[in-house]
């Protein structure tokens, strides 16, 4: 019970938000490039997307996105910026995943998963280092 109470929680849900909206974002500028609509079925947009030219920028950015999020989670919180971010991003992708349809079924998702939770841990460390650079 001791290690929850060690945990910053508004950092990491500061980092959580500006995973999911810059996600979002960049989900509906890619989708509008590749013409997926509001109304496409989910399935066929998976489709599109990896038939697509944007498919492997877009899985980089969304792994860089949950660095930026686990950066941010880690720089508020001012301490254990590596298990901050870590935190930031395990929430911000295993959950939204969760709500938004289930995991990947195949190793390309699977791996991208968890290389942006990875990002994350890696944005929370360097936010740690920044930190005590400043400090």
């Amino acid at each position: 019970m001791e290690q929850l109470r060690r945990i910053a929680w508004l950092p990491v849900l500061w980092g959580v938000i500006a995973d999911v909206i810059l996600t979002q974002i960049v989900a509906l500028g890619i989708g509008t490039a590749v013409g997926i609509g509001p109304d496409t079925d989910p399935a066929m947009a998976e489709t599109m997307l990896r038939a697509s030219s944007y498919y492997w920028p877009t899985l980089l950015l969304g792994i860089m996105i949950s660095g930026l999020g686990g950066y941010i989670a880690g720089r508020l919180a001012g301490r254990e910026g590596a298990f901050h971010g870590t935190l930031a991003a395990f929430i911000s992708n295993i959950v939204f995943t969760l709500l938004t349809g289930g995991f990947p079924e195949d190793m390309v998702g699977t791996l991208g998963l968890m290389a942006a939770i990875l990002a994350g841990t890696l944005g929370g460390w360097l936010a740690s280092l920044a930190y005590k650079e400043k400090v």
